[in-house]
């Protein structure tokens, strides 16, 4: 004898067969798709001209420029002088160093800055750039750090995600 139907009571759940696994042979490789694509539709700048830096802490760091957008001159020295005196290369400091460079961004030009310190595979395309009406991107010793003026986007006429220098 079959089972009888759900019946109907005050909750609104209905009991079904949980997971519904006979559809996951032909949903998994769309999955896989889906996320591939997501890999290699990303922008991922290239180094051109590295400047090589001595410091006197006693570390080289390999500095460029990579992107940016909505900067003055003035912006992007400011933003490299707070990288070079602060980057130190490890990890757990890069929220102190990211801190520093913030402060130093929002005394100088005013505002909200966000500073990210990414791995060399440039995740910050998806960050903060896409409603930033001024943001820079820099290359330091296989790290990326992105610097970005806090913005809604709603005085954006087209969508500014990382682009190649010119």
């Amino acid at each position: 004898m079959p089972f009888p139907p759900p019946t109907v009571s005050r909750c609104a759940t209905v009991s079904l067969p949980f997971p519904p696994l006979f559809l996951f042979p032909f949903f998994f490789p769309l999955l896989f798709l889906s996320a591939q694509c997501a890999l290699y539709n990303r922008f991922s700048p290239t180094w051109e001209k590295p400047e090589i830096v001595t410091v006197s802490r006693q570390i080289s760091i390999k500095i460029e420029l990579m992107a940016d957008f909505g900067t003055n001159n003035q912006m992007k020295m400011v933003a490299r002088k707070a990288i070079l005196s602060v980057f130190s290369g490890t990890w757990p400091t890069t929220g102190d160093e990211s801190n520093y460079i913030g402060e130093i961004m929002e005394k100088q030009f005013g505002g909200r800055w966000m500073v990210g310190i990414f791995d060399i595979d440039f995740d910050a395309a998806y960050t903060i750039v896409r409603r930033s009406p001024s943001y820079m991107l820099f290359g330091v010793n296989n790290r990326a750090i992105l610097i970005a003026r806090e913005g809604n986007g709603k005085r954006a006429k087209i969508s500014r995600l990382l682009t190649r220098r010119k």
